[in-house]
């Protein structure tokens, strides 16, 4: 892992999103430094409160919005607590990210979002749909078995989007099944979180009587 040169991709894509402000940066510095602490482990478990204190972030609201915006715009995976796990980041190595830059975009950017430079009129070689189509091709079987085992409803290509937006290709191909597992488990935690989010607290269950005398 070099983290040097990671580090210096990630500012330089800080430098050309007006998106980001300084908590967005502070956040992801504060998650960075604890990644390096834990020797860069694929995955982190994190403690909000902590990460706070580091990024000097004092609005829980503010700390929750900032890194659900860096989830949104691919600098991270994150993946909030629920009753069986703790908060986890995962820091992304592969960054995909279209910077909505302000009049034309440049090369590098284009590249980034997978369309022709205008300067220098080449094409982004990065093409996620190769990826799908080799992946499908490779492990159909095993995808199948594990949409069939855990009865699942849904079509394989939420599976395949969900992995063509997060993994690298080499990574993908190496550990279908784990991911797979991965999905599956995240796609529970977030299901669970939206159905307990489209509540509408302000409706009262109970019926009153407002005839009545207090």
């Amino acid at each position: 892992m070099n983290y040097i040169a990671h580090l210096n991709k990630v500012l330089a894509h800080f430098g050309r999103d007006p998106r980001l402000h300084p908590p967005h940066i502070s956040l992801y510095m504060a998650l960075f430094k604890k990644w390096n602490e834990e020797h860069f482990p694929r995955w982190l478990t994190i403690s909000r409160k902590l990460v706070m204190k580091d990024a000097c972030m004092g609005s829980k609201s503010n700390y929750h919005r900032c890194i659900k915006d860096m989830h949104r715009w691919g600098y991270l995976k994150y993946k909030p607590s629920h009753a069986m796990a703790g908060s986890r980041v995962r820091l992304l190595l592969d960054l995909k990210i279209g910077v909505p830059l302000e009049g034309q975009p440049d090369d590098q950017a284009c590249l980034l979002l997978g369309h022709r430079c205008p300067h220098t009129g080449l094409l982004s070689i990065y093409n996620k749909h190769i990826n799908i189509k080799r992946l499908w091709k490779e492990k159909k079987e095993a995808i199948e078995a594990f949409f069939k085992r855990k009865n699942l409803e849904n079509a394989p290509e939420e599976f395949l989007r969900w992995v063509s937006l997060d993994y690298p290709e080499k990574e993908t191909f190496d550990n279908v099944e784990d991911l797979l597992e991965e999905w599956f488990q995240e796609m529970k935690v977030e299901h669970a979180l939206k159905s307990s989010t489209d509540e509408d607290y302000l409706k009262v269950k109970k019926v009153k009587r407002y005839d009545q005398p207090l």
